[in-house]
């Protein structure tokens, strides 16, 4: 991991942390027994960031699971299964997984097993790459080439393609509850051809006026 990542008190402000404790003794124990089910099943590696100094009593070193990377090709029956486990293993606490690709189809089928899909974002320096994953990821609030936070609360509706009976949409957006509806918010890559860039560019303003317009009202 990183070592510029911080892990400590995060309401220290002399010494600012970006990873803390979880929030229960039984979030600690629920984290140990799912990573252990993951590694019994479908994560080939470990990296754990060991804590130095212990900070509250639901300590949890954070680290990187890296999964089998045959898993996202689900070609065999036990591929399919780990490719599913990892897709919808929620894991509430400072553990990341990895899963190899090897092409836009393994993210598609990735895509695919997960349930769910309230919140997604994703990293791409190809313009085709992010349209496509922008066609693709279902997320009620998605966020490419940007941290995956940021929604305006009672502004933004917060639900998704596989939102559950409609719990999470907020605000003035209630139609939500009988839609898909998607919020784009993030960085287009810029594209060398000057007609594309002219309607990347359209398509941010367009983006900006219309979060602006929310705000005012």
């Amino acid at each position: 991991l990183d070592e510029d990542i911080v892990y400590g008190d995060v309401l220290d402000l002399i010494r600012p942390a970006h990873l803390g404790a979880v929030i229960s003794s039984a979030a600690v124990q629920k984290l140990h027994d799912q990573i252990s089910m993951l590694r019994s099943d479908c994560i080939v590696s470990e990296h754990v960031k060991p804590i130095t100094m212990r900070t509250h009593a639901y300590d949890f070193a954070p680290r990187v699971l890296f999964a089998n990377p045959f898993a996202a090709e689900a070609r065999t029956p036990s591929a399919n299964r780990q490719a599913y486990t990892i897709m919808n293993t929620e894991l509430f606490g400072p553990v990341s997984t990895i899963v190899p690709v090897r092409s836009l189809d393994d993210i598609d089928r990735l895509v695919e097993y997960s349930e769910f899909a309230l919140t997604g974002g994703f990293f791409a320096e190809n313009p085709d790459v992010t349209e496509h994953l922008l066609q693709v990821m279902p997320c009620g609030n998605l966020y490419p080439n940007r941290k995956c936070t940021g929604a305006f609360v009672e502004t933004e509706d917060f639900g998704g393609l596989r939102s559950r009976s409609g719990a999470g949409i907020k605000g003035m957006f209630a139609l939500a509850n009988f839609v898909s509806k998607q919020i784009v918010s993030g960085i287009y890559p810029a594209s060398k051809n000057p007609d594309a860039a002219s309607r990347e560019m359209n398509f941010l303003l367009t983006r900006a006026n219309f979060v602006l317009s929310k705000r005012r009202s």
